[in-house]
């Protein structure tokens, strides 16, 4: 369907424009990649099939290349940054890893980066990127990466989710769903988390249109306890029932959700605890 050319050791984002139709959900999809050099070897990460209906892609200037469209906040804590970086440049401290193209984007500490999207319509859309740690010192790496909507104005702040501990020096994949009210421009957010000489780099960032995922193949059975400062993350559109849920070691009943316990959970899923009931014995 699709041929690719490479000629360097980057690893490069290659979208097709060629499309084809399933007749189901439950048909099976073959890919098939070949070479057509001899003596030759490419690395191929993260193939990805993508439903016609999740559309154009929202962001502007998603991988950093100029400085177009985002805004960059380095007044945040004692320990901040926000900036494109070159990739080419300070790679003694910030390692060789790449992932598209001669910029990324540099956040250390609380550094935050902001920028106004346009949304056609209300409903699901999905956030993706890709991010790595500092390369040089463990003690520089470990920045969760919070993602977040807003008004434009800053106000009415809708957290997508906390990433954990960005410890890798290889940039890897992060995909969030979430979910917009109704048509209109809305602010998102990237932002370091811990106010420390932390960096998170990162690149890809994009904003499409998603088909909104089923409720996950998970027994009712199921109990889910989740710690203090932990996250509980529900990337899918419906809800889930379960047979117990412990939030910071408290039984939870009813309907869990990001905007019942914003502290606990994220995302725009929910989870549904049938209630215990109560028994009173009068003698």
């Amino acid at each position: 369907m699709t041929a690719i050319t490479v000629d360097n050791n980057v690893f490069k984002t290659f979208t097709s424009d060629k499309t084809f139709d399933v007749a189901s959900a439950e048909d099976g999809v073959v890919v098939s990649l070949s070479q057509t050099v001899a003596n030759a070897g490419l690395q191929i990460d993260e193939i990805e099939l993508v439903p016609m209906t999740s559309g154009a892609e929202l962001v502007t200037n998603g991988g950093f290349e100029t400085a177009d469209g985002w805004v960059f906040d380095m007044t945040q804590g004692t320990n901040h940054n926000a900036m494109r970086y070159k990739y080419a440049a300070g790679s003694q401290w910030y390692g060789t890893a790449q992932y598209e193209g001669e910029y990324y984007l540099m956040l250390t500490g609380l550094g935050i980066a902001t920028q106004d999207v346009y949304f056609p319509e209300g409903g699901a859309y999905r956030l993706s990127f890709h991010v790595c740690a500092r390369a040089d010192n463990v003690q520089y790496r470990n920045n969760p990466l919070k993602l977040w909507w807003s008004k434009t104005d800053g106000s009415d702040v809708h957290e997508i989710a906390v990433t954990r501990p960005i410890a890798a020096t290889a940039f890897g994949g992060y995909s969030y769903l979430f979910k917009i009210p109704q048509e209109g421009t809305y602010r998102i957010g990237l932002s370091g988390t811990v106010d420390q000489d932390k960096t998170d780099r990162i690149d890809g960032v994009s904003i499409r249109r998603a088909v909104e995922s089923d409720v996950p193949d998970i027994s009712s059975e199921t109990s889910l306890d989740v710690t203090i400062g932990a996250k509980l993350n529900l990337d899918f559109a419906g809800t889930l029932p379960l047979k117990e849920v412990r939030l910071g070691g408290r039984r939870k009943s009813g309907t869990i959700s990001a905007a019942r316990f914003p502290d606990y959970v994220t995302g725009p899923g929910e989870v549904y605890v049938k209630p215990l009931g109560l028994s009173v014995f009068i003698r």
